[in-house]
């Protein structure tokens, strides 16, 4: 059968496994991802899982159309349930919601804590998963962002965090020493929105992305101005405050980053 192009985004997510391992392709979808693993060699053996029927039975029509059948078993279940400890080396997630990432690997906790790696290519809430991993002692290794029919999608591969240190060294670490506590926070919550190696690496996706969101919250911050509600009822008004220092918070974070990557992320290179 002809070999299916994968698309950017999960050429890139596959990009960041580990050659060699056991890997769950998990929401496998068409399985395309599995299928290209084995094809070119770079895992050792996939598990397709998927919590539907219906898309799990196109994962199995297509590994069977590539004739992988044996290669690539499929199974039903949601997250990492269906796997058995010592099954795999590296889960990997893509193209589903942050939040339902999080607790997937929360609900299989004793599993998902046991593995060499994630590969995460989360489809929101990016900054929930970030924390997740730096919260359960993961830390993220590698990252990579791509934009692809107008959206931007950021991935990341992370591992234990006392293997990252044994085999990386504290490259990945920031040192804190001298700021205070208020800019160690702000620190944190712009690594976890945009990523630390992105913006040491100078990412052009991610300046792309944020130069696009600076703008963006210029003008929605404008209008509010100059177009100020004038609501009949406290709550409405209210509300509108609260979200005005939302959006304000948030283009703090993304000039903080801008900065970053203007005046630090040269020195990281």
């Amino acid at each position: 059968m002809r070999e299916k192009q994968l698309s950017k985004r999960l050429q890139a997510v596959v990009s960041l496994v580990t050659p060699g391992r056991r890997v769950a392709d998990v929401g496998c979808d068409h399985a395309y991802v599995s299928i290209y693993l084995m094809e070119h060699g770079l895992a050792k053996e996939c598990i397709a899982l998927d919590v539907r029927e219906g898309p799990l039975e196109r994962a199995r029509n297509n590994i069977a159309a590539h004739r992988l059948s044996r290669q690539i078993p499929t199974r039903l279940g949601s997250g990492l349930e269906p796997v058995c400890p010592g099954e795999i080396d590296t889960v990997l997630m893509a193209g589903v919601g942050g939040i339902l990432v999080r607790d997937l690997l929360e609900g299989s906790r004793e599993l998902s804590h046991s593995l060499l790696e994630w590969v995460l290519q989360p489809q929101s809430d990016v900054e929930l998963v970030r924390r997740y991993i730096r919260e359960s002692g993961f830390q993220i290794v590698a990252e990579e962002m791509v934009r692809e029919d107008g959206k931007y999608y950021p991935m990341f591969r992370a591992v234990p965090a006392e293997s990252e240190k044994a085999e990386y060294g504290d490259g990945c670490m920031e040192k804190t020493e001298g700021k205070d506590r208020n800019t160690k926070k702000i620190d944190q919550e712009v690594w976890d929105r945009f990523g630390k190696l992105l913006l040491q690496r100078r990412h052009p996706v991610l300046y792309e992305y944020l130069k696009g969101r600076e703008e963006h919250y210029k003008q929605v911050l404008l209008q509010m101005q100059e177009n100020p509600a004038i609501p009949e009822r406290l709550e409405k008004m209210a509300a509108n405050m609260e979200k005005a220092k939302e959006i304000q918070q948030e283009a703090v974070y993304v000039r903080y980053a801008l900065q970053y990557w203007e005046n630090k992320g040269a020195k990281k290179r």
